[in-house]
């Protein structure tokens, strides 16, 4: 049987709400179960509903999207929903502020509902890989470790913690390029052909625009993170003679780094 996603929609744009609510529940696997306007409210319906994603604009009355993140950091694994956050506000340091706060992924408005949807099923999808859940949804699921799940979360705490957010066309492939990497070593001998060409074929795109997407992702983060301190940074910066290091580089990187705190 098919595990149903269920979405709480928090925006006080009702048309857009609407527009929203049709869209994902006309999707077999989605269910709208619930609609805020408010911060406040939101907080309320997340308690009562436990939905397994919210979807969450940052520009809202009584409380904004920040505050509800805020206030939600401090519930269990497994008990805080996964958070996508779309905005007509597009700072860095919005996006930065609300990724430190928990967000899962970032959109900006206009929503392009296709993008939505993928992104409803590939964090939610990520999240059961990374618990190993068994059953039910994520509030009353019972999980068990899973090492590929581990793998790919220590991958992208590394990734996010660079600075890396996923709204960035070059997190997916910087994170799945990683994992190539950790389970087979051996593609490092030759990036761009051994895992840019796969990446660009799951992704039907070419080895150039992953190369790009990937190096404008890291570029970003780095002058994000440059005045903070930030070790993951600062660690790769130090093999290339503090010199920026290439992509291919980075990916053997945090492949190792990856690879180590695996073991520990």
């Amino acid at each position: 049987m098919t595990e149903i996603i269920n979405v709480l929609l928090v925006d006080d744009n009702k048309e857009l709400c609407n527009l929203i609510e049709t869209n994902l529940n006309g999707k077999s696997g989605i269910k709208v179960v619930g609609t805020a306007s408010d911060g406040v409210s939101a907080i309320r319906m997340i308690s009562e509903l436990e939905p397994d994603i919210v979807l969450l604009d940052i520009i809202m009355p009584n409380l904004d999207g920040l505050g509800v993140l805020e206030r939600t950091m401090g519930a269990g694994q497994g008990k805080r929903p996964l958070f996508i956050v779309f905005t007509a506000m597009g700072g860095d340091m919005v996006v930065q502020k609300a990724m430190e706060l928990g967000a899962d992924y970032y959109m900006m408005k206009p929503v392009d509902m296709d993008l939505l949807i993928s992104r409803i099923v590939q964090i939610f999808n990520d999240r059961q890989v990374a618990g190993g859940c068994l059953a039910g949804n994520s509030a009353h699921s019972v999980c068990i470790p899973s090492s590929a799940g581990r793998i790919e979360q220590i991958i992208t705490d590394l990734i996010k913690s660079m600075g890396v957010t996923p709204n960035l066309a070059g997190y997916s492939y910087l994170r799945e390029a990683v994992m190539m990497a950790v389970e087979e070593p051996q593609r490092l001998s030759s990036v761009s052909r051994n895992i840019y060409s796969e990446v660009a074929k799951n992704h039907k795109t070419n080895t150039r625009n992953v190369d790009r997407a990937i190096r404008c992702a890291i570029d970003s983060a780095h002058k994000k993170t440059k005045n903070m301190n930030n070790p993951i940074q600062d660690a790769y910066m130090s093999l290339s003679n503090k010199k920026r290091p290439n992509s291919a580089q980075i990916i053997s990187f945090l492949a190792e780094m990856a690879g180590r705190k695996h073991r520990t």
